[in-house]
């Protein structure tokens, strides 16, 4: 039980993926094979791995450019529905209560740890169940919080292990801060290096996932000792002005030509992921203003086997400035 203090604090839990996480979030919620899951189109296909290993059904709704749902898509009678909070901005959860009424909602803020709502409510925190991921957010090897609005089965916890990082991790970090200390651009060199090398070896720069990703949840469960000690010594409000200046700065920065940001404006308690915006090619110019800031520019990874859009879709054309 010393161990298991670790990775519970009242109803937060840890563990080491957020797939894992969201595994022990259905089970929670006594998801049951069959039950119908309500999830948007645009989303990792990752995700698919944790909804059918407890053997529910996804079921797909489309998003608009606001990244708000717009129907209910080709759902019958679900009993759960994922919202997303798409690069920390607060999905607004009165439109999913009007489009499903009788769902359960499951919080998806995987790009969100650190943000709020404008009325101060944490994001994750404000459905029945929460994932957040926040080793996309901070540079730690894995990580991710699982909060429920009641306490977690004990059976679904996993004690944290004694994990070192594996190198490809440890030499990301030293890349990092070599490039902050010396301004050396150590990172996009590496990058340019890798993909020049996977284009050699598969023919695409970039790696590609496949229908494997979508059944196979990741190992290990048990988030690692070190992570945790990590966690703990973050200067939270650091953070949050950190990511916020950078919003800013890239937000003064863009130009019509580069394309169209995806949000008005930067909530109040918002901790953005990055700044995302639309666009059909990754501006060069924009690329260079990144790098100024040692920010790299991506799109969104691979859409689900199940949804088929043309690649001049809305979905196709959504980049993000990230912050890490």
């Amino acid at each position: 039980m010393l161990f298991r203090s670790d990775v519970v604090v009242g109803n937060t839990s840890y563990f080491a993926f957020a797939r894992q996480a969201l595994v022990a979030g259905l089970r929670h919620l006594q998801v049951e094979a069959g039950d119908e899951v309500d999830i948007p189109e645009l989303i990792c296909r990752d995700v698919l791995s944790s909804i059918n290993s407890v053997g529910a059904v996804p079921r797909f709704y489309p998003v608009g450019s606001d990244l708000r749902p717009t129907s209910v898509g080709n759902t019958k009678s679900a009993r759960f529905v994922l919202a997303v909070n798409y690069f920390g901005f607060p999905q607004d959860l009165r439109s999913f209560q009007s489009l499903w009424p009788d769902a359960c909602l499951i919080e998806d803020n995987a790009h969100g740890y650190l943000s709020a709502d404008e009325d101060g409510n944490p994001l994750g925190s404000r459905a029945s169940v929460g994932i957040t991921s926040f080793r996309k957010t901070l540079r730690v090897p894995d990580g991710a919080i699982l909060d429920t609005a009641s306490p977690l089965d004990q059976a679904l916890l996993t004690p944290a292990c004694n994990r070192s990082p594996g190198l490809a991790f440890q030499v990301r970090s030293l890349l990092a801060v070599t490039e902050r200390v010396t301004q050396i651009p150590t990172q996009q060199m590496s990058r340019a290096a890798i993909r020049l090398c996977r284009r050699l070896l598969t023919g695409s720069s970039l790696p590609t996932s496949s229908t494997d990703s979508e059944i196979t949840l990741p190992c290990p469960t048990a988030i690692s000792e070190y992570s945790l000690q990590r966690l703990h010594k973050v200067e939270f409000d650091k953070e949050v002005i950190r990511r916020r200046n950078l919003y800013t700065y890239f937000e003064s920065n863009f130009r019509d030509e580069y394309g169209q940001p995806v949000f008005p404006c930067l909530p109040k308690n918002c901790s953005p992921y990055g700044f995302p915006f639309y666009s059909d090619h990754i501006p060069r110019q924009f690329i260079r203003i990144a790098a100024r800031r040692h920010c790299e520019i991506i799109s969104w990874p691979d859409l689900p086997e199940a949804v088929s859009v043309s690649n001049e879709h809305v979905y196709r054309r959504l980049r993000v400035v990230n912050f890490r």
